[in-house]
């Protein structure tokens, strides 16, 4: 049994403690400077595909990008799309563990598969707002999204599911949908929460000022 466990959710850390006394949190973490507005190349080729993707829907558009499986709630998707045919929902990701014909199919719901990691900053430019339509289950119990990072380094405003990490880590900045998706949505566009706020929050969660704590927590699980 190893001496040190390093857990990257926060809900699940805290649920293990009562197992293990030197159990630790390490954030879900990444490199912000990949969805930032000024990272972004006019004119570069992903630049150029994402237009073509979006370029036919109208706005407000809301996004969601990542793997597109049992973690999601599709009935939420559906009455989103449904409440608010004015509303563009992008969903951009594979679709794994479930049966594809399984995702809601309206005018409004749009679903574009798998794209280039490259390609993701320059679609999130494109949206109004991102969700995370986690449903609330046992696949989602623990996990902490490392995408509200990648959102909130984009400078959207991000509704979210009432997901435990989310509330715990983020829920100063993003607006968490507790009943209908609609009015949160609404919130979120008007909230008083500014761009650079967003921004601001992500650097100190983001790989660099976690690394020392990976790497110094390495050898201790290395030695174990």
């Amino acid at each position: 049994m190893s001496n040190r466990h390093t857990l990257c959710s926060e809900t699940l850390c805290t649920a293990k403690r009562s197992l293990h006394g030197n159990a630790h949190c390490i954030t879900s973490s990444g490199d912000a400077s990949h969805c930032t507005p000024s990272s972004l190349q006019p004119s570069f080729l992903h630049e150029q595909a994402a237009h073509a993707l979006l370029a036919r829907l109208p706005r407000p558009r809301l996004g969601c990008f990542g793997v597109i499986d049992e973690r999601l709630d599709m009935g939420l998707v559906a009455q989103l799309a449904d409440s608010r045919p004015d509303w563009q929902i992008v969903m951009v990701g594979p679709v794994v563990k479930i049966d594809p014909a399984s995702l809601p199919q309206r005018q409004n719901a749009h679903w574009l598969g798998m794209q280039p990691c490259a390609r993701l900053p320059y679609l999130l430019a494109g949206w109004d707002a991102c969700l995370m339509p986690f449903a609330l289950n046992e696949s989602t119990r623990f996990i902490s999204p490392s995408k509200t990072l990648k959102y909130m380094a984009g400078e959207k405003p991000v509704v979210s599911t009432p997901v435990k990490d989310v509330i715990w880590l983020y829920g100063n900045v993003v607006e968490v949908a507790e009943t209908r998706a609609t009015s949160s949505y609404r919130r979120a566009r008007s909230c008083s929460t500014s761009r650079p706020k967003r921004a601001a929050d992500v650097p100190a969660k983001c790989w660099p000022p976690c690394r020392p704590y990976v790497e110094a927590a390495a050898p201790t699980a290395c030695t174990s």
